[in-house]
């Protein structure tokens, strides 16, 4: 190591690496009434963290809050959770802010920090109103009534790409935000502009996350974003080294781990993390460098080149039809994939639908218009979901396991490239649209495979049309009841 400890009870940076701040002049009253009552309930928060929850709650001279937008990127295990259960507990006990969603990634983390404000509400020392926390599933929520009979709601969510749609929110918490994809954003945001006008409901919305991984690619873009735009009611706060900076320095811990030496032991880092994480997870994961994104369009499969495959009268002989079904943001897909009567390869959509049984409906019938039997579908992807109700209706079911789909992913790439390249289409601009905004994510010894969560946008269109390809090797399955129609 290049770094010893120079005293024996050394902390971390309590200030971060990266910083960007609201210029003026604030009333930070706000911050310290909440690391007081904080404090009243059991919480006792670190230096740091009481710096950022007084910027947080600062407000300008016509009450409205410095920062509209605080992006908290610290790498794990420094206690970024104590700093969202000190700004809820303010906003629900004190400020009577009606609505403040919580949201994490993971069930059990949003669990977790459900566990925490309850045990910290439960038989206080102080009087804070009546407060009781309902875990039933999907309506997990803390309700405080207060003197006056007002109701304070707290939210907890797991997200999803219709997280709290249509409702109205004055406080947003997207913990995890490393995980964060734009149609969770999509199904926020605008829910929260109502309240941007009245300094007593002006929203507010807190990231608090590690540093962005390969996949992060919303977080990737909303750093650049802030770090170049430089907006002015934004906070940003980042611990975080650069990637040409020294792992074995222990200067280099201490600089971007502010709870070090306080609830993370640097025996821990030196002795268990440093030695047995990949030299890049111990990067991210306890320097807080962003991981080399994902590309978030489509290399593989250049937009030139598919427009070159558009054949206005490409289709595909029925017998040959293998057809796959997925579901993307909020859509059923189906796409079809067959050999031509020239001997190459047709794809292409076939019906799609946001309600679920229409969409089972119309992809039976089509089904039975074609002549096929099988359908396929993504084995452990939400697609899956729909095999219990194509059983039901008759259909045969295949479930394409990962590697199978990255098979099916080089099928397509390869029926695409060449002197003369087998792959014809008719132009779709569904499946246009996915390969603009489609990524790809590495599958066992040097495969790929189109990524899901890693994507801008929907490419069920995509995902469809590629497995329904891979099938193609397969035998089709062609029930005697059906009637092919020419």
């Amino acid at each position: 190591m290049s770094s010893r400890l120079a005293v024996q009870h050394r902390v971390g940076a309590q200030r971060p690496t990266h910083l960007l701040t609201p210029e003026g002049s604030f009333n930070f009253d706000d911050g310290d009434i909440a690391i007081k009552l904080a404090e009243d309930l059991g919480l006792v928060l670190l230096e740091w963290q009481r710096w950022l929850v007084r910027w947080i709650l600062a407000v300008d001279e016509d009450g409205l809050p410095a920062c509209n937008t605080a992006i908290i990127v610290v790498p794990r295990q420094n206690g970024k959770s104590a700093i969202l259960e000190a700004l809820e507990l303010f906003w629900m006990l004190v400020a009577g802010v009606p609505r403040v969603i919580h949201t994490a990634h993971e069930a059990d983390t949003a669990a977790g920090h459900m566990d925490r404000i309850e045990s910290l509400t439960t038989e206080p020392d102080i009087e804070i109103g009546a407060v009781k926390t309902y875990k039933s599933n999907g309506k997990e929520r803390t309700i405080c009534i207060d003197a006056d009979k007002r109701k304070m709601l707290l939210q907890y969510r797991t997200r999803t790409k219709s997280t709290k749609r249509g409702a109205s929110p004055q406080r947003v918490l997207l913990d995890e935000c490393q995980e964060l994809e734009p149609a969770h954003l999509a199904a926020l945001v605008p829910a929260m502009a109502a309240q941007s006008m009245n300094a007593d409901t002006a929203p507010q919305m807190i990231y608090a996350g590690s540093a962005p991984l390969e996949h992060s690619l919303y977080m990737h873009d909303l750093l650049e974003r802030v770090q170049r735009l430089r907006p002015a009611k934004t906070l940003l706060a980042m611990w975080a080294c650069s990637p040409d900076d020294d792992p074995n320095d222990v200067d280099n811990w201490y600089l971007t781990n502010p709870a070090l030496g306080i609830l993370i032991s640097e025996s821990w880092v030196r002795d268990t993390e440093y030695l047995t994480l990949a030299p890049d997870d111990f990067a991210a994961e306890r320097l807080g460098v962003p991981k080399k994104r994902m590309h978030a369009t489509n290399e593989q499969i250049p937009l030139t080149v598919w427009d070159s495959l558009e054949r206005a009268t490409s289709t595909f002989v029925p017998s040959s039809a293998r057809i796959a079904a997925d579901f993307g943001d909020l859509w059923y897909e189906a796409g079809v994939a067959g050999e031509t009567p020239s001997g190459k390869y047709h794809v292409g959509t076939l019906v799609a639908n946001t309600d679920r049984s229409t969409f089972v409906a119309g992809l039976v019938g089509a089904c039975k218009a074609i002549g096929v039997s099988e359908v396929v579908l993504p084995k452990g992807s939400p697609g899956e979901a729909l095999a219990p109700d194509l059983e039901r209706a008759g259909l045969t079911v295949y479930l394409m396991p990962p590697h199978e789909q990255a098979q099916a992913f080089r099928a397509l790439l390869d029926a695409t490239k060449g002197d003369a390249p087998m792959l014809r289409h008719r132009g779709d601009l569904k499946i246009r649209k996915a390969l603009e905004q489609a990524a790809v994510k590495p599958w066992g010894d040097g495969g790929q495979m189109w990524s899901r969560r890693s994507a801008s946008g929907d490419i069920s269109p995509l995902t469809t049309i590629t497995m329904a390809l891979g099938r193609l090797s397969s035998a089709p399955v062609m029930p005697a009841p059906f009637v092919v129609y020419s």
